[in-house]
């Protein structure tokens, strides 16, 4: 199979996960979180022809989350003068 037929195979895999969990697939979920990350990964090194403009535009498309996940602004402890109650 060629490389561009692989990419729009697990272009729609992508686009029907997300559609039934109403969330993009985390490394944690296999192969599919897998390529998720790689696409990530190579939208940063985009001269290198590891994604096309069109594939970038395409997971655009469908609202793909270009971001890693990180955790909510509620997790997170502030530190230094700021996290001090005011009086």
């Amino acid at each position: 199979m060629a490389a561009k037929q692989r990419w729009d195979g697990n272009f729609e895999k992508v686009q029907r996960f997300c559609d039934d969990n109403g969330r993009w697939p985390k490394q944690s979920d296999g192969a599919l979180g897998t390529w998720c990350d790689r696409q990530r990964v190579a939208k940063k090194v985009q001269g290198h022809g590891r994604i096309s403009p069109a594939q970038i535009a395409k997971l655009d498309g469908i609202g793909f989350d270009w971001g890693r996940t990180m955790p909510s602004q509620e997790t997170v402890e502030p530190a230094g003068p700021a996290a001090e109650p005011q009086q």
